[in-house]
């Protein structure tokens, strides 16, 4: 029998691990381990805890570099970082095979962080590919608030775009489905929990990501700003950025870690696995 290749799947900010096996209390046959089990992999999910991202502030708060908006994530996301080396090299200790990093919106960057932190040695020994769902791959313009307090700006500078091409594949996927609309009364943290409309939700969110709020996007993150120079890049039409619709509590079947599109962007994970070479060289 053909040998399982495994994802082990990284969290994007203010995710819970259960948000990929049970979203939102949902049957774990909804849950994105459980579809990409469907199509034969196996899947293992850092175990980050929704609490631990306040370690985030917090190592912003005590970090002159971040407050200085020149952040490394190796500082303040040290913490997710070692959890995330632990759980590749466990599982490629397990399975005698390198895996593919699956990063879901900042867990996109963060994977990209690792690699950076970790260098190419250790990158070819436990890394067959990485792919990116709605991750900001980029910093805002200069004059916008940077909510990674420079850390995406560092890392592109020391690791720009697809960096390990040479030794792993990487697909970036994005979805076209909310433009942003201001709408009278937008606040921004307020639509966290209650918003006017997706469109509005999107306008506030895209603004702080790439400082234009009326563009396109998976209504959390920009199309433009999700797709890695020199990755593969897929582009889902009407793709929703995570388990819920954005500035509510609903469930949607509609997201990248939905059955509904996980088909598409695993096309060219599988035409990476056929061939020998990665996709770029």
């Amino acid at each position: 029998a053909k040998e399982r290749e495994t994802f082990v799947v990284l969290p994007g900010f203010g995710n819970d691990a259960i948000d990929y096996k049970s979203p939102l209390g949902q049957d774990v046959a909804v849950g994105l381990q459980a579809c990409l089990g469907r199509r034969g992999f196996d899947v293992a999910v850092s175990s980050v805890q929704r609490i631990e991202w306040l370690k985030v502030f917090v190592g912003f708060l005590f970090d002159e570099q971040s407050r200085a908006g020149n952040g490394t994530a190796s500082v303040a996301y040290g913490w997710y970082l070692d959890s995330a080396k632990t759980l590749v090299e466990q599982t490629v200790q397990q399975t005698g095979k390198p895996v593919i990093l699956l990063g879901h919106s900042a867990g996109g960057w963060l994977a990209r962080a690792l690699l950076q932190r970790e260098g190419r040695d250790w990158t070819v020994l436990h890394v067959r590919g990485l792919v990116s769902l709605g991750s900001p791959q980029f910093p805002p313009p200069e004059g916008y608030m940077d909510m990674t307090c420079g850390c995406v700006r560092n890392l592109n500078i020391a690791n720009p775009n697809a960096y390990f091409s040479k030794d792993i594949f990487y697909v970036s996927v994005a979805g076209d489905a909310v433009v942003g609309e201001k709408l009278e009364g937008n606040v921004p943290i307020l639509e966290l929990i209650q918003s006017p409309s997706p469109e509005s939700t999107a306008f506030n969110s895209y603004s702080a990501v790439c400082g234009r709020g009326n563009v396109t996007g998976d209504g959390v993150v920009p199309l433009a700003w999700a797709h890695l120079p020199g990755a593969e890049q897929v582009t889902l039409a009407d793709c929703l950025h995570s388990i819920n619709i954005a500035g509510t509590t609903k469930p949607t079947d509609s997201s990248y870690l939905c059955e509904k599109y996980v088909d598409a962007w695993l096309q060219p994970v599988f035409q990476a696995l056929a061939r020998d070479a990665p996709l770029h060289s």
